[in-house]
């Protein structure tokens, strides 16, 4: 007996060892000498970064490197910062469909000709073409909420890492959320803003309806016909129970007001998509808890202030001739320029406003285009948004609203190793992403952009 205890003993301690081996088996990997921008602001140098299997396991100074760590030198010169979260973009969705036949019947189309789809997953709505998440990458981000392009109830919304052409093999969350905006499928009912709002309010009864007739069914089939199945009601259920908040796209005052008083009316949990005016809503989205996944694709600058920014340009090259022309205006054409920069600043200044004034307040790219991000986050770097909060908005604040807080979105010890390693810091006009890590697989671009 003795004999067999000391064997088991023995035994034990063998696979013990042998599974400490196996979780010690993949290598780490490491940056010395580099700059952190933390995502509260915090800026360290001469910092070191290392992760394993996907996870950081230490970020600052005074770091011990793992003997078995693969260690790049960043030369004092690389900038490493958490990485960037869309929270709410399309990028490798299918299009949505053009030219479609008119219905026989307008007013009643059926769900899918009415582009209530409620029930159409991410996953099976990629395109095959998937360069656009190498795009979307190489500028930093790492993490996304994806959904479908479409109209009116366009589908669930999913959380993926980006990963380039493997994206779509790499959810990290899934149905965090239904997407909806005021946007009707051509030719068929409902198609305009009031028909919109009736039919949500429609389908909410009739899921909540459908709903109840399933559970009595279940609970008493001796009592109730067999209730019928419907996978676009069923798939609003997580939104009637206050499971998953709708992703609601509205840009103006209007649009914004029509949407809270839906979810007043309705009761659904909300996250505003997009908000180029929300600014003048922020009191009320405080007041209703309601976070905003804002954009910051900007309007072109009005002509006039375009022309007075490329003569100061010219000035501080040193070609200031004079051209002999004026700009003598009438004093209408002077007010409605004054009209026209006011309103550019607002929007300029929307994100800024919303989280002074203690919005929930994160990123989303709602539909730009992936080659104008650098630009657009230059306007605001020169419209006085301190770098900071920028990263701040594009990182942790984002994934608190998609609820991935405890994962991603900043750069501490057992979080997600998603980061990206720039050339310069994002404030320097020439920044570049070197190196793309998400869940810690690694990423290299050259200098000209391109994945390797």
């Amino acid at each position: 007996m003795k004999i067999i205890m000391q064997f088991c003993v023995a035994a034990l301690l063998l696979l013990c060892t042998y599974h400490d081996t196996r979780a010690q088996s993949t290598p780490a990997q490491a940056l010395t000498n580099i700059t952190i921008h933390h995502a509260d602001g915090t800026v360290v140098t001469g910092a070191t970064l290392v992760w394993r299997n996907g996870t950081i396991e230490a970020a600052g100074l005074n770091v011990t490197i793992p003997f078995d760590a693969r260690v790049r030198d960043g030369g004092d010169s690389l900038h490493v910062y958490p990485g960037f979260i869309d929270g709410y973009g399309t990028w490798g969705s299918v299009d949505a469909p053009t030219n479609q036949p008119r219905p026989d019947r307008p007013g009643e189309p059926g769900y899918q000709r009415a582009g209530i789809q409620p029930d159409r997953a991410t996953s099976q709505n990629f395109k095959t073409d998937k360069r656009e998440f190498a795009e979307i990458q190489q500028l930093g981000f790492t993490v996304a909420a994806l959904g479908i392009k479409g109209f009116f109830l366009s589908g669930q919304v999913d959380v993926y890492h980006l990963t380039g052409a493997e994206t779509p093999d790499n959810l990290m969350a899934d149905r965090i959320a239904q997407k909806v905006q005021f946007v009707s499928s051509p030719g068929a009912y409902p198609n305009t803003l009031m028909a919109m709002m009736t039919s949500l309010r429609q389908l909410f009864h009739n899921a909540s309806a459908l709903q109840k007739h399933q559970k009595l069914y279940a609970e008493t089939p001796d009592r109730y016909s067999p209730a019928p199945r419907d996978a676009v009601l069923e798939a609003l259920y997580p939104v009637s129970d206050n499971r998953i908040p709708f992703f609601f796209s509205a840009d103006n005052r209007e649009d914004i007001q029509r949407v809270l008083k839906l979810k007043d009316e309705i009761g659904f949990n909300l996250v505003l998509v997009s908000g180029k005016e929300a600014y003048t809503m922020a009191d009320e989205l405080k007041r209703k808890n309601v976070p905003v996944l804002v954009s910051i694709e900007l309007p072109e600058k009005p002509s006039h202030m375009k022309k007075e920014t490329d003569k100061k340009e010219k000035e501080d090259n040193g070609n200031n001739q004079e051209s002999g022309e004026t700009d003598e205006i009438s004093a209408e054409e002077a007010n409605f320029r004054e009209r026209q920069e006011s309103a550019y600043y607002d929007l300029v200044n929307n994100a800024r406003r919303l989280m002074e004034a203690g919005v929930k307040t994160g990123f989303s790219s709602s539909g730009m285009k992936a080659s104008d991000f650098g630009k657009h986050v230059q306007t605001l770097l020169e419209n006085g948004y301190e770098e900071a909060a920028l990263v701040r908005l594009m990182t942790i604040n984002t994934a608190a609203i998609l609820g991935i807080e405890r994962n991603t979105g900043s750069l501490q010890r057992g979080k997600l190793a998603d980061f990206s390693v720039r050339t310069a810091p994002l404030s320097d006009k020439n920044s570049k992403v070197l190196y793309g890590i998400s869940a810690g697989k690694f990423t290299e671009f050259s200098q000209e952009g391109r994945r390797r």
